[in-house]
């Protein structure tokens, strides 16, 4: 990746995380494959976007979806377990705490990435 694309990827937000919204340090930032490698999303500035160590760790490389699921039950307290762990927990009748999650990008009307 060169230093362009960092700086193309950083404006689509001016310096905000695509996904939760707090201000990047233009140092440490992370860019996110919003539609994930593994799921056929290119390496390209138009798939990546700016967001922060957090969301990528937790997005991985799982798909906006499973991000959204893991930021609104990290927003209601409730407790991180693995995809694996909270299937089998909802198939036997578990009901999460929920709050939605409204991504940053959303909220400020950016239009995300898109599968060609």
């Amino acid at each position: 990746m060169k230093i362009a694309d960092g700086i193309i990827c950083w404006e689509k937000t001016n310096g905000i995380c695509f996904y939760c919204g707090i201000k990047l340090d233009p140092g440490t930032f992370t860019l996110d494959h919003f539609i994930p490698r593994s799921s056929g999303g290119s390496n390209t500035t138009e798939n990546l976007v700016p967001c922060c160590k957090s969301c990528n760790s937790v997005k991985g490389t799982g798909d906006i979806d499973r991000l959204r699921f893991n930021l609104g039950r990290r927003k209601a307290g409730a407790p991180a377990f693995s995809k694996v762990q909270v299937d089998w927990l909802t198939s036997k009748g578990v009901v999460f705490p929920m709050e939605t999650f409204v991504f940053f990008y959303e909220s400020a009307g950016i239009v995300p990435p898109s599968a060609h």
